[in-house]
């Protein structure tokens, strides 16, 4: 089955990569989203028989197009058309790009990753395609308490996605629940995201009284009432780890950190790949995700992987992936005081600690392996060519 997995751009770790992507190109230079899950799922698809996977992808980090076969995953990346043009033509000349592509593939199957621009020039081919929703723009950007013009835009493809899509995966259920808007429940199918097979490795485990947050430094994430949390609780460290972040939350941040007077204990470590951020994870006491909004929460998954407890907001998309006092801790988002009672649980109760972290770790390998995601959704496409 020659599977097209249309998507962001994802590729492995860079330094696989010396030698096929010219290193003058942005992708070595610029802080951009990997959107890891795409290349975790295209690396569970290759481990099953009888199937080639490529994945196609437009990205503004390179300036000329790619082809390339690495760890059996065939690459089609194209260079993105200029941003002002790209707003100006609602993003038309990149699907036409993308519709060009898929043709010279002929795939057996397309799987469009997310309702964008992406899913709309792929069903507009002749292929069965298949749709993940990732998550819901409107809650996202509501989440944000701004709309942008980059949101019109996708809310104009999205509503033409809803119409002509005829299958779904929905990473948690809080995606498959919006698609029944739009699907018979026969066509919508719950699939997490996968993790890479890093997290999953045996590696030396230690408690150091830490509590790690990865992700954006923006009021979205709630870095502040963790901040505030850290502070109520004694002999307890936090480490940030961020892509990137808003600039005057940031500056927020770090000024309600002296306040607090805790400077000694908020660790500021910036961006680090998959490697480092698991050997992070390995160190802490547990992971927290404190957001208002999260269609799935990948960080979760990958710090159970690890083999740590985690902490998260009893949000739709945590919900799904951790269950209260047995792979983590849910809190009621935006409550400081519940959960500065969760982190002093953990870094005070280390038997509960290693009950969680044991169970966290199983659960982890059943549910988000990127073989065990692979063979649910291989047996999707499988479905879909039958019909």
């Amino acid at each position: 089955m020659k599977i097209l997995i249309v998507s962001p751009i994802s590729l492995p770790i860079l330094n696989t990569l010396t030698g096929i992507i010219d290193s003058s190109e942005k992708v070595f230079r610029v802080s951009y989203h990997n959107h890891p899950w795409i290349y975790n799922l295209a690396k569970g698809l290759t481990t099953i028989s009888d199937t080639e996977v490529h994945i196609l992808s437009v990205s503004n980090v390179i300036s000329k197009e790619y082809h390339f076969i690495i760890e059996n995953i065939h690459y089609h990346l194209l260079p993105s058309e200029n941003k002002y043009i790209n707003a100006g033509t609602f993003f038309m000349l990149e699907g036409r790009k993308i519709k060009k592509q898929i043709q010279k593939i002929k795939p057996d199957i397309i799987h469009a990753q997310d309702r964008s621009y992406l899913a709309y020039a792929s069903l507009h081919t002749c292929f069965p395609i298949v749709i993940t929703n990732h998550g819901q723009i409107e809650e996202h950007y509501k989440a944000l308490g701004k709309k942008n013009f980059k949101y019109y835009i996708f809310l104009y493809y999205l509503k033409i996605v809803n119409r002509n899509m005829k299958y779904c995966i929905g990473v948690s259920p809080n995606c498959t629940n919006n698609c029944k808007k739009f699907l018979s429940e026969d066509r919508i199918f719950l699939i997490p995201n996968a993790i890479n097979p890093i997290f999953f490795e045996e590696r030396k485990l230690e408690d150091q009284n830490t509590i790690l947050f990865t992700g954006s430094i923006t009021p979205l994430k709630q870095v502040k009432e963790l901040v505030l949390a850290i502070s109520k609780v004694e002999n307890c460290k936090l480490k940030l780890i961020y892509q990137s972040y808003t600039p005057a939350y940031f500056e927020e941040i770090k000024q309600l950190i002296k306040t607090l007077k805790i400077e000694n204990r908020v660790f500021f470590l910036g961006q680090k790949n998959q490697v480092e951020l698991a050997d992070e994870i390995a160190t802490c006491t547990a992971l927290c995700l404190p957001s208002t909004y999260e269609s799935f929460g990948m960080v979760l998954a990958e710090a159970m992987a690890v083999g740590k407890p985690v902490i998260a907001s009893k949000i739709e998309g945590p919900s799904f992936i951790v269950t209260h006092n047995y792979n983590g801790l849910l809190f009621e988002s935006g409550n400081v005081a519940e959960l500065a009672q969760c982190i002093s649980l953990l870094i005070n109760d280390k038997a509960f600690v290693e009950k969680l972290a044991k169970q966290a770790k199983q659960d982890a390998s059943l549910r988000f392996s990127p073989e065990s995601v692979a063979k649910k959704t291989f047996a999707v496409y499988k479905k879909i060519l039958s019909l």
